[in-house]
């Protein structure tokens, strides 16, 4: 999907975002991309709208990059404050699931693999 084209609403004219939308599609042809987030330039367009427009892929990383960014504060705070982050383990991903998400086996195996190579 690399080349897709992508439409953005302008920084001047946010009254016009839906209609830009709404017109760019019919006059380019194929699956098109579309950057949008809560508080962004882009209004929020159902996703179902966005099918019937051939808006075939959204992106949303501005929404996930603040939600981690506000992980982030509040865990560094409550360390802070005490010391560990033991009082806020609930909100963390378990030990287990970050090994997972991060493929740590993965990366050792390719470890042990390599120094049995040299």
């Amino acid at each position: 999907m690399i080349g897709m084209p992508s439409s953005s609403a302008t920084k001047h004219r946010p009254w016009r975002c839906m209609f830009c939308i709404d017109a760019v599609s019919p006059h380019v042809p194929g699956p098109k991309l579309i950057n949008m987030f809560h508080s962004g330039r882009t209004p929020l367009v159902p996703v179902e709208r966005l099918a019937e427009l051939d808006y075939r892929l959204v992106i949303i990383p501005s929404d996930l990059q603040r939600a981690a960014i506000r992980a982030l504060q509040r865990t560094l705070q409550e360390i802070a404050l005490t010391g560990d982050s033991g009082r806020i383990a609930d909100e963390l991903a378990s030990f287990g699931e970050r090994e997972a998400i991060v493929r740590t086996a993965r990366y050792l195996a390719l470890d042990i693999h390599t120094e049995s190579t040299q």
